[in-house]
């Protein structure tokens, strides 16, 4: 979103910003593979100041603009990097910790929320395929 607008007055900016897709490689520094990433945690109030607003403002424009929160494209995020380490042979417990989840037990209630299957399974069937 443009810097130094005021979205609550300036409809013509608001209508031209709502066209456009916003660039979001500058708030989400991030590597496509976890063993190069830069373990930097960026906090909602590092984006929101980022796009120069409030972090309450900034997580509402986000969800308007993506239908999930921040924390929910995260997770989608980290659970896609964890399919795809699954993939490679990456034990679960090794994934949890190189996805920045917990535990093993936080990637597997996660993963099974969002894939309908536990990552053991998961792993098992792609074995099997292979």
């Amino acid at each position: 979103m443009p810097r130094g607008l005021h979205w609550g007055t300036d409809r013509t900016a608001w209508a031209a910003a709502a066209h456009r897709r916003p660039d979001t490689t500058a708030a989400y520094p991030i590597a496509s593979r976890r063993s190069g990433y830069d373990r930097h945690i960026i906090t909602l109030g590092d984006l929101s100041a980022l796009m120069s607003l409030s972090p309450y403002h900034f997580q509402r424009q986000f969800k308007a603009q993506y239908h999930v929160t921040p924390h929910q494209m995260l997770m989608a995020f980290r659970l896609y990097q964890a399919r795809q380490l699954l993939i490679d042979g990456m034990p679960s417990a090794e994934v949890a910790a190189a996805v920045g989840l917990t535990d093993q037990a936080h990637l597997t209630r996660s993963f099974a929320a969002r894939y309908g299957i536990t990552p053991a399974r998961y792993q098992k069937q792609v074995r099997q395929s292979g």
